[in-house]
């Protein structure tokens, strides 16, 4: 058997500040969330590939159904079930990928009696995106011939290779309150949380907007997962 980006609870998949900015834009800006799903969570291109996906979504589900299919798969568990697959098992997961940490796929690979965990280069949730040839020849050798892949090198290996976020010209402060933003928190929430005024934070929240051409909190959330600063 092979998993690719898998987790045996589904919080540990969906609690990252990146998937919980994503999720709140389903009753800010629906349209907006299925772009954003589609290419930032989905690491589908900004394309015509990227485009149908983010039409299949916004075509095959309301923002209610969408929200209580989240809902539910946060809310699976099957943790106790590990001890009991039989079967040789390949976890395959991105070295750096955002939205579900490597230690998630990790514990997974640790539950499984025949488990393995195999680290992919690249970030994106897309298991052909980065090197397809070389996932394909590792499932059918798998597969096939029961062939494990060798040992991928240490994590830290391709640390050096991240990008750094863009900024648009934002204030220290100013990223601060974007990610607070893109968290979902409002102007007192983050004005209680930084110890500020709510008039310093609205000031700071109006210059942000202005240099990364935010209409509101569903665009600035957009922004902030568009650029891996939530």
């Amino acid at each position: 058997m092979v998993l690719f980006a898998g987790s045996a609870r589904g919080w540990d998949a969906m609690s990252a500040k990146q998937t919980q900015a994503m999720l709140s834009l389903i009753e800010q800006d629906w349209d907006l969330f299925a772009d954003t799903a589609a290419h930032q969570w989905m690491g589908w291109s900004a394309g015509e590939a990227g485009r149908a996906i983010a039409d299949g979504i916004r075509g095959s589900v309301t923002p209610q159904i969408a929200r209580a299919t989240m809902q539910a798969a946060s809310a699976a568990d099957v943790t106790e079930l590990l001890p009991s697959v039989a079967a040789r098992t390949l976890v395959l997961h991105p070295r750096d990928m955002a939205q579900i940490p490597v230690s998630v796929a990790r514990s997974l690979a640790m539950g499984l009696p025949r488990g393995r965990l195999i680290l992919l280069e690249g970030t994106q949730p897309v298991l052909f995106a980065e090197d397809p040839r070389k996932v394909v020849s590792l499932l059918v050798g798998f597969f096939s011939d029961g062939i494990e892949p060798a040992e991928a090198p240490p994590e830290g290996a391709a640390a050096g290779r991240r990008a750094t976020s863009p900024s648009d010209g934002l204030s220290r402060r100013e990223l601060e309150v974007l990610r607070l933003v893109a968290g979902g928190e409002s102007n007192a929430q983050i004005a209680r949380r930084l110890g500020l005024s709510t008039h310093t934070v609205e000031r700071h929240v109006a210059n942000m907007y202005r240099k990364i051409g935010a209409r509101g909190r569903a665009d600035a959330t957009a922004y902030a997962l568009r650029s891996g600063l939530a």
